[in-house]
C-alpha cells in the first residue's frame, strides 16, 4: 500500500537523476518541484521555499541531511510504496499503422518491446510524439505512464525547370509538390532570334503544368533559331513521329505530305 511522507520543502521543475539516484547538494529552490520516480533521494546543503512532489520506491531511500533547510510554508511529499510498473501506449497517426504491441506494461527503469511505424502507401514517418525518429522505436529507462504517437507525412517530390542559354522561365523554376498533386505553371520564353522548341521530355505543352506528380523531374526548355522565309524543310514521319510537333507561321507558309515525308514551305517552324 502507498504512504505519503510529508515535510516541509520546495521547488518549480521536474528533477531526474542519473542513474535514478537523485543528488542535491548546494541548492535553493524556491519554487514548485516535480521529483519524477526515483530509485533514492539524497538532499544536502540545500534549501526549499515551496511545494516538491516525487516518487521514491522505498522509505529507505530518502536521505535528508540536517544542513537542509525547509522554509516555513514549503511542504515536500513523496509516493512510497510498490509503484514500480507503468503503462506505455503506442498510437499511429493518420495515415499509417503499427506492428508490435501496442499496449504493454513495463518494469520500472525496464524496456517496452519494440514497435514499428509504417507509414500508408505514398506516405512516410516523420517522428514520434516524444520527439524521437527512430524506428523501429524501443523505450528503455521507463519511469511513468506513457501514450507515444506515430506521425506520418505525404511523399513530396522536387520539380525544376532549366533552359538552355537561349531563353527563360517565367514562373517558379524549383517546386516541391505533394504525391499526386499538380506543380504550379510555367512558361518558356525565348530570347530574341528564338523560338521554343520543345521541353527535354519531349513535351511541346507551353505553358505548362505538370500533372499528377509521383516523381521528382528535372526539366530543360529547348530554343531553335526559326526557318528563314522562303525555305524549304523535309523531314521523315515513316517512324509515326508526330505532325502535331510542325506549324506554319503567318505569311502564307504550307505544310505538304508527299511520299510519306512531311514538307514545310516558306515561313514555317519546328516547335
Amino acid at each position: 500500500m502507498k504512504t505519503f511522507l510529508n515535510l516541509l520543502f520546495a521547488w518549480g521543475f521536474i528533477l531526474i537523476g542519473q542513474s535514478y539516484a537523485l543528488e542535491i547538494s548546494g541548492q535553493t529552490y524556491s519554487n514548485d518541484v516535480n521529483i519524477q520516480t526515483v530509485e533514492s533521494i539524497n538532499i544536502s546543503n540545500s534549501t526549499f521555499e515551496s511545494t516538491a512532489v516525487g516518487q521514491v520506491i522505498s522509505t529507505s531511500k530518502i536521505n535528508l541531511t540536517p544542513e537542509t533547510i525547509l522554509k516555513s510554508g514549503a511542504n515536500l511529499s513523496f509516493t512510497i510504496g510498490n509503484v514500480t510498473q507503468f503503462t506505455i501506449n503506442f498510437v499511429a497517426g493518420s495515415h499509417g499503422s503499427l506492428t508490435g504491441e501496442t499496449s504493454q506494461t513495463v518494469e520500472f527503469n525496464g524496456t517496452a518491446t519494440t514497435v514499428i511505424a509504417v507509414p500508408a502507401p505514398n506516405y512516410h514517418f516523420v517522428s514520434w510524439s516524444n520527439g524521437s525518429t527512430n524506428n523501429p522505436l524501443a523505450l528503455t529507462n521507463v519511469t511513468e505512464d506513457q501514450t507515444i504517437t506515430a506521425n506520418f507525412a505525404i511523399d513530396q517530390y522536387s520539380l525544376t525547370f532549366n533552359t538552355d542559354e537561349n531563353g527563360t522561365i517565367s514562373g517558379s523554376t524549383s517546386q516541391t509538390v505533394d504525391h499526386g498533386s499538380s506543380s504550379t505553371e510555367v512558361t518558356a520564353v525565348a530570347n530574341s532570334g528564338f523560338i521554343f522548341k520543345q521541353w527535354s521530355d519531349g513535351s511541346t505543352q507551353n505553358p505548362r503544368i505538370i500533372q499528377s506528380v509521383t516523381s521528382n523531374l528535372n526539366l530543360t526548355a529547348e530554343f531553335i533559331v526559326p526557318p528563314s522565309s522562303g525555305n524549304s524543310y523535309s523531314e521523315d514521319f515513316s517512324s509515326a513521329d508526330s505532325l502535331n510537333s510542325w506549324s506554319v507561321q503567318s505569311g502564307g507558309g504550307s505544310v505538304e505530305i508527299v511520299d510519306g515525308a512531311v514538307v514545310i514551305i516558306d515561313n514555317s517552324k519546328k516547335a
